[in-house]
């Protein structure tokens, strides 16, 4: 494992946390992965801040829905850690709860995540989970590339328009730079790919794909729809051992994935950040629910069910809400 990563963010005690989005409920575990990455390269000579250029973007800096550090006191990152926190917000407020659930429980949303959707079901629904989320990313990263000149550096002039819920100002439409926005959307997914998996015993390689929808729609079957989300897989506050090598590991990956996209030739860029994503994301197939996902120490963790009541993860209280249920059950 490289040694880079030198005092990881760990948060001040309290409740464990999931890899969630800053918000009144929940801590930025996104944004401080996003940032520790973020500072890597720009350690390198990389990804450049880029400073408030006119009012809308002094605004924007002074009204953004969560904490910016100190250090990355401009534009693009700024835009990186809104980019990341994107999949889960998709432009509503983190207080937003009905609109939230709509988002976090959506069916057709879970490849954003790296959960499997409902029918990414056994023999093989990990694969299949994980080819969708690979594809996600790799959609945001082609979107990110075209952000970016020749040479690698970023176009800070290069926009896309979002739709944001801000503190003061509400919903409004603003321009971002395009390249941090999409990274941070491929960054989430990746991030994610950690948190979302039972992995082998160096947290190397994944076992099984975690399963949120089906278990909040009450119609799982572990043998068929795999293990259940574990919000203390995503922790980033008080936690053991394994959880911080996992926790380094995502990070490692998220500066890799940035490096990756900022150097080397235009023409495969994406392909090989793609790569990048894959190697973190590799599977070991003969893991089943027969000789229990491999026997991954994973297993000792809570289910997101028996730790709502601690506040470990937004996603239980909205199914302790019930406004997580969006279609059928399924049949045997």
């Amino acid at each position: 494992m490289r040694t880079w990563v030198v005092g990881l963010v760990l948060l001040s005690s309290g409740v464990a946390r999931a890899y969630t989005i800053e918000s009144p409920v929940s801590d930025g575990c996104h944004e401080r992965i996003t940032a520790e990455a973020l500072r890597y390269v720009r350690s390198l000579g990389l990804a450049a801040p880029v400073s408030p250029r006119n009012g809308n973007e002094r605004a924007l800096l002074d009204d953004l829905p969560f904490t910016l550090p100190r250090d990355l006191q401009d534009v693009a990152s700024a835009a990186i850690l809104l980019g990341v926190r994107r999949p889960d917000l998709r432009g509503n407020a983190g207080v937003d709860i009905s609109s939230l659930a709509l988002i976090h429980g959506d069916p057709n949303r879970q490849d954003d995540h790296c959960l499997r959707a409902p029918g990414d079901d056994e023999p093989g629904g990990s694969v299949i989970s994980l080819l969708s989320c690979q594809a996600s990313a790799r959609a945001a990263l082609a979107s990110a590339a075209t952000g970016l000149f020749d040479d690698g550096s970023v176009n800070p002039d290069a926009f896309a328009t979002v739709e944001l819920s801000l503190p003061v100002r509400g919903k409004v439409d603003l321009d971002l730079i395009r390249f941090f926005l999409d990274i941070g959307q491929a960054l989430h997914t990746l991030q994610d790919g950690f948190s979302h998996t039972f992995r082998d015993e160096e947290a190397d390689r994944i076992t099984t794909v975690l399963n949120w929808v089906d278990y909040v729609e009450e119609v799982a079957s572990e043998e068929r729809d795999g293990p259940e989300h574990r919000a203390e897989l995503d922790a980033c506050v008080n936690i053991d051992e394994r959880q911080q090598l996992r926790l380094e590991r995502a990070t490692n990956a998220s500066a890799d994935l940035l490096l990756a996209m900022l150097t080397g030739d235009p023409a495969t860029r994406v392909d090989i950040a793609s790569a990048v994503f894959s190697r973190a994301t590799l599977t070991n197939t003969s893991c089943t629910f027969a000789n229990d996902w491999c026997a991954t120490a994973d297993r000792r963790y809570a289910a997101s069910s028996t730790c709502a009541a601690a506040g470990a993860n937004l996603w239980p209280m909205l199914s302790a809400l019930g406004i997580l249920k969006f279609r059928r059950r399924k049949t045997t």
